[in-house]
């Protein structure tokens, strides 16, 4: 058996010495030796070798989200969570590279593209959208905007990434778990807007030394909530967007797992519900990446990520012995959106230039002017 290996570490030795079989297959049978058993872990092998001779000959760069199906990484430049690989979008060598493949959801394409206006970025699936993105569009922040900004002239709209590019261009920061409050922190306003995800947000005012109050009354068809200080002299409107699978995550989930095994390390997303994040400590509260370092870092020898699945697969494949990440009581959840993102999409927009030009994030010059901005600002006020 090959020695243990970090994700990153797998992919500088891919791109050191090339892909090797017993490597890959190793690792994917460390991620769940149920799913990748031999006959898969061959067929994924070959489908990455075809996969790598087309992406030398022409230049592409792919990168993947933590939550895909892991056979991907076997030809990914990069891996990472939302902000992660906005930071690795930056990073792209633009003199080697034509066209991006991204085996992600759609809004993380089209940051890509935001980021990299000159190059051509295709989805590997276009059909991987995102429900939580999908919860708020360009007009309605529009009008909410318009009404709010009357009553709160220093209204500063925070938007969470997992937003469309035209929501993010009406935006003035973006943000994503990982930064949130790192951001929210350094922001002059005193009145902050956050969309869409409202159990972030209240997760994030709740770090920001906020409470919650009632419904607002400027207008009971708006979707969002106040917040205020204590003192009064501050608001934090949110909007009502929730990811699903995050929200299906409930409170008896934690207990089971903390009666049935005393002192696991139970880590939750910050966009689970307030019921859930009450239970769990400060500190376990975690973005996609967060929760990546608490495991490698960690005394514990037992976890539970309540998260998308695709994340705690993921992390077992570098977890050394007495280590276990336990699924029990159905710990996380599957992204149906991510779950449609396959090894054999990647290959396809390699091969077919219909499919590759029906999957092209295509956006407005007005657009990727605007919403470029409030991404760059969120990775400026990220840095310490």
């Amino acid at each position: 058996m090959d020695k243990l290996q970090t994700i990153e570490q797998f992919i500088d030795d891919r791109n050191a010495n090339g892909l090797r079989y017993e490597t890959y297959r190793s690792f994917l049978q460390r991620v769940n030796s149920d799913k990748y058993d031999d006959a898969r872990c061959r067929r994924s092998f070959e489908l990455c070798e075809r996969i790598l001779k087309l992406k030398h000959e022409r230049g592409v760069w792919i990168d993947m989200h933590n939550y895909v199906d892991q056979d991907i990484i076997g030809v990914a430049d990069g891996i990472g969570d939302s902000f992660k690989l906005a930071v690795l979008a930056q990073e792209i060598p633009r003199d080697a590279v034509t066209t991006v493949v991204g085996a992600k959801v759609r809004f993380m394409n089209e940051t890509t593209k935001i980021l990299n206006p000159t190059l051509r970025v295709i989805q590997a699936n276009r059909f991987a959208g995102c429900s939580l993105a999908d919860s708020i569009d360009a007009e309605a922040l529009q009008e909410a905007r318009d009404k709010l900004q009357a009553q709160y002239p220093d209204l500063f709209v925070m938007a969470y990434v997992n937003t469309t590019a035209e929501v993010k261009a009406l935006s003035d920061v973006c943000c994503t778990s990982r930064n949130a409050v790192t951001i929210a922190k350094k922001l002059p306003n005193r009145t902050i807007m956050f969309v869409p995800d409202e159990n972030l947000g209240r997760e994030v005012a709740r770090q920001l030394g906020e409470v919650p109050l009632q419904y607002s009354h400027l207008q009971a068809a708006l979707p969002h909530k106040r917040l205020v200080n204590q003192h009064g002299d501050s608001s934090f409107l949110l909007w009502q967007g929730h990811c699903y699978v995050h929200q299906d995550i409930n409170p008896d989930l934690v207990h089971q797992l903390q009666t049935a095994y005393p002192g696991i390390a139970v880590l939750a997303h910050p966009e689970c519900t307030p019921d859930v994040l009450r239970l769990i400590d400060d500190d376990k509260i975690l973005s996609t990446e967060g929760m990546i370092q608490y495991v490698r870092k960690a005394p514990q020898d037992k976890f539970a990520l309540l998260t998308s699945c695709g994340l705690p697969e993921l992390i077992r494949a570098e977890l050394p012995p007495g280590k276990e990440i336990l699924f029990d009581f159905g710990a996380c959840r599957h992204c149906q959106f991510m779950a449609r993102i396959k090894l054999e999409d990647v290959l396809r927009v390699l091969e077919d230039e219909r499919e590759a030009a029906r999957n092209e994030i295509l956006l407005s010059p007005e657009v990727l002017e605007k919403a470029r901005l409030p991404l760059e600002r969120m990775i400026e006020l990220s840095q310490n």
